[in-house]
């Protein structure tokens, strides 16, 4: 190995384990929506879903799920480190484009379900159903909803086309590609509202979240112990 090579290969461990850990903390941090409470959340069921969040587990469950796409953003791109020199470099690096643009547009959204969506509980509980039940609905006519969901669709399409990369690559198992396939493919009806796939996302994404942890650490090894 050339000392230009092995410099590279040194560069990138460090962010292969920082990706690796990451994606620990994202699993970590989805691992509790897994127990909460899980309202319908289309809009036809605004009453169900404001009072269903207005509990401790949605409130706690939800919210941190929102919040594991900061270490998740960072296990993405060490991710992306590893797969961008493969013969799969194309698929991820659409995989890579399409998830971050993605994550970017329904991050606004998120806001909607985390703490409006528990606010509107509170005052429901309160008397106040009627005005708040129209604010809602209102809220959903709304146009700025519309880039939210197509960064949904977008995004769930970027962890698809993630996961083909690393079938495609050979520098993961192809059991973490099928995994993370999979947590895309069920994730776009759980964002379409569909309760069943809402259930089951979760505990498929945190699954895939620690395969990626291990395959991201392991390697991180076998790049260590190529520059000895």
């Amino acid at each position: 190995m050339d000392v230009a090579q092995s410099a590279t290969t040194r560069g990138l461990k460090p962010r292969l384990r920082a990706g690796a850990l990451a994606f620990v903390l994202a699993a970590l941090m989805t691992l509790p929506v897994v127990l909460s409470v899980h309202p319908p959340t289309d809009p036809a069921h605004n009453r169900e879903f404001a009072l269903g969040a207005n509990t401790f587990s949605f409130r706690l469950g939800w919210s941190l799920q929102v919040y594991a796409l900061t270490p998740l953003i960072f296990g993405m791109f060490a991710l992306y480190s590893a797969l961008s020199e493969g013969p799969a470099r194309r698929w991820a690096t659409a995989g890579l484009v399409l998830w971050v643009s993605g994550t970017t547009l329904v991050l606004p959204g998120s806001g909607f379900a985390t703490f409006v969506m528990p606010a509107a509980g509170v005052l429901i509980g309160q008397g106040h159903e009627q005005d708040v039940l129209r604010l809602l609905d209102q809220v959903f006519q709304e146009p700025g909803w519309i880039p939210v969901f197509l960064g949904g669709i977008v995004g769930c399409f970027g962890t698809v086309a993630t996961g083909v990369a690393i079938w495609r690559s050979n520098v993961l198992p192809r059991r973490t590609g099928a995994l993370l396939a999979a947590a895309g493919i069920v994730g776009l009806p759980a964002f379409l509202d569909v309760t069943a796939a809402q259930r089951i996302e979760p505990v498929i994404s945190v699954a895939a979240y620690l395969a990626l942890a291990l395959g991201l650490w392991q390697h991180a090894t076998r790049a260590s112990r190529l520059t000895r």
